[in-house]
């Protein structure tokens, strides 16, 4: 009979995927742990002859102990699996020395994306390693698939999990938050690359299965294996989001105090307060719920037609617990049924989202997918049908209902007199040059749109909205002061013509005010756009104009 150690077994994951292994009965199970005792007594509890238990530390004499133990396949849900000491795959290469297969559920971005370097030890040897087999990347891109079976680009991914406050979570999860709090992650906005702070950024979300009542609550960014593997796999994805946080506030507070402190040097790591983060959550335990929530969200267009999808499940009783353990439960399944190709690989797109709907079953889970109104691109809500007659450049940049960005050059000129050079200072103009890189995202927001304006060294942002009451006209705010603009379209492009400007709402003088023009054309196939603002009394205070490509 094959036999199976579960590294960690007697954890939180470990003990839940032992069980999941046992409820098969086709398999000797060996549950190891650093402590002999506390895995006899689980192994004990499972009631199963075939289930035993064994000392093993894996930073220590790992390959005597596994080499004893004989086993077909190793599971490690050891952990923590951020840090140098698991870049080289420690576990996971005395395992392919023992000759046995090798699966993990780690969740940490390097080791999972780096584990084919293991990939040709693997193949000679026929056997498979998989890194990632828990919520992400096995689940995720399980569904991933599933929402994106029709689409023709995949252009938005977003995915946010709730933890319960009732949950038992280990050292090693909380050491694994803490790695990284504070510190830059590399994701992808605006079909770019660009970086945020872990942990910084934390925004409420809703998590909602219909008959159930719904989930509000607080998550902040994280790194996960999915913000590198998502875009490696979708490669018209422009937007790739994973965020945390658990149940209660006043620790998601904490998390947030802790990654501000790390992104401004004050704390230099703070995975050294790992070691109080479990006994605060036990003390807080008794407060909170059972209940936890995974939502995923794909954005992605079909022909002409943007589409937006959501999948949502919701865990009660606690047993949200669960479903990080059964990525590696199925994939012990089709491992022994040969179905498993030899190599190393992370774990996406090797299980379906059926898969698991037969595993929530008998569980307290509860799953839901839906198909949300997506809002039509704000030009378009502006202009109506007037957007069509614009040169297809312009329209393809602005006939967006979804987050883009647009890169290219552009000449820049600035005002001479010293309160215009002062005025480009503040809003971020660069000094005058001319061929200078920019680039600009464009970032929906209900009716409004945000524009940035990356130049080196600055940028320059505004806000366009709506202008209540008059159709084809749009305000653009820049600080404390709106500019209000017709816009009016010709098939030679866009021009937006001012026709008045508010400080802080305030209606000011149309003869007071600034000289903007301000057009969009095509040329070949490039959008083109020029900007002139000049000042009564100052004369020009910046000018600038170029050419934009799509990302």
């Amino acid at each position: 009979m094959r036999r199976i150690v579960v590294i960690g077994g007697t954890g939180t994951f470990g003990s839940r995927i032992a069980r999941l292994l046992a409820k098969r009965q086709r398999w000797e199970i060996v549950i190891a742990g650093r402590s002999r005792s506390r895995a006899e007594a689980f192994a004990k509890s499972l009631s199963d002859p075939k289930i035993s238990a064994a000392a093993l530390d894996s930073g220590r004499n790992l390959l005597a102990a596994l080499t004893a133990l004989k086993p077909w396949l190793v599971i490690d849900v050891s952990g923590p699996f951020q840090g140098a000491e698991v870049s080289d795959y420690p576990v996971a290469r005395v395992a392919l020395a023992c000759g046995a297969h090798y699966i993990d559920i780690a969740d940490a971005l390097g080791c999972v994306t780096h584990i084919d370097r293991l990939d040709a030890g693997a193949k000679q040897k026929g056997l498979v390693v998989i890194s990632g087999a828990s919520s992400v990347p096995t689940l995720s891109s399980a569904v991933i698939a599933d929402l994106a079976r029709d689409l023709d680009e995949v252009l938005e991914v977003e995915i946010a999990i709730s933890s319960s406050n009732q949950a038992t979570l280990g050292h090693s999860v909380h050491a694994a938050l803490l790695s990284y709090a504070g510190k830059p992650i590399r994701i992808r906005r605006f079909g770019a690359w660009v970086e945020n702070a872990a942990l910084r950024d934390w925004r409420k979300i809703a998590i909602a299965v219909p008959g159930r009542a719904a989930l509000h609550r607080r998550v902040a960014l994280c790194e996960v294996p999915d913000l590198a593997l998502l875009p490696a796999r979708y490669p018209a994805l422009r937007k790739a989001m994973f965020r945390a946080g658990t149940e209660l506030n006043i620790l998601n507070l904490a998390s947030a105090v802790l990654a501000w402190a790390a992104s401004h040097r004050l704390v230099e790591s703070p995975d050294v307060f790992a070691g109080f983060a479990s006994p605060a959550f036990n003390l807080l335990r008794r407060f909170g719920s059972g209940r936890s929530g995974m939502a995923i969200d794909l954005r992605g267009r079909r022909g002409d037609a943007f589409l937006s999808r959501r999948w949502t499940v919701l865990a009660e009783q606690g047993d949200g617990l669960w479903i990080p353990a059964l990525a590696a439960a199925l994939l012990t399944d089709r491992l022994d049924r040969g179905a498993l190709a030899p190599g190393a690989r992370p774990g996406i797109d090797v299980l379906a989202l059926a898969d698991f709907r037969a595993e929530f079953a008998g569980l307290a889970i509860h799953e839901a997918t839906e198909e949300l109104p997506l809002g039509i691109a704000p030009f378009r809500r502006w202009l109506g049908a007037a957007v069509d007659r614009l040169p297809p450049a312009i329209r393809r940049l602005h006939d967006d209902p979804l987050e883009r960005g647009a890169s290219g050059t552009a000449k820049v000129i600035r005002g001479t007199h010293p309160l215009a050079v002062l005025m480009c200072r503040c809003l971020g103009f660069p000094r005058s040059a001319d061929s200078l890189p920019l680039r600009v995202e464009f970032e929906p927001q209900g009716g409004a749109e945000i524009w940035c304006r990356h130049f080196p060294g600055s940028r320059f942002v505004s806000r366009l909205r709506p202008w209540r009451g008059r159709p084809g006209h749009v305000l653009e705010s820049i600080g404390p002061i709106t500019y209000g603009f017709r816009l009016d379209v010709a098939a030679e492009g866009l021009h937006m013509n001012f026709q008045a400007w508010w400080l802080c709402g305030v209606p000011l003088p149309r003869f007071l005010g600034p000289r903007i023009e301000a057009r969009q054309w095509q040329e070949s196939e490039t959008y083109c756009f020029s900007v002139e603002v000049g000042v009564p009394g100052l004369g020009r205070v910046i000018a600038y104009r170029g050419r934009l490509a799509l990302d």
